[in-house]
């Protein structure tokens, strides 16, 4: 449940998004551009989760790390 309703708030923020910025020259003129500018804009953060996790708790750890393997297997 968790799962789907991050996906539907993410699908719909980033459809307001870019139909707000329909045009604006800082976007990727291609939706393949845009999916690779996302996927890893989404790394990054998923990174430095685990970066913080790593540094801070340690033994947590395996929550963004999972999330990362579950990124990556999709």
């Amino acid at each position: 449940m968790a799962q789907f309703w991050e996906r539907w708030v993410s699908a719909a923020f980033l459809h307001a998004y870019l139909k707000a910025a329909d045009h604006a020259n800082f976007l990727p003129k291609s939706q393949q551009e845009l999916q690779v500018l996302l996927d890893s804009y989404l790394l990054e953060k998923m990174l430095y989760s685990l970066s913080c996790e790593l540094n801070s708790r340690p033994d947590w750890v395996e929550i963004p790390l999972r999330r990362i393997l579950l990124e990556i297997g999709n």
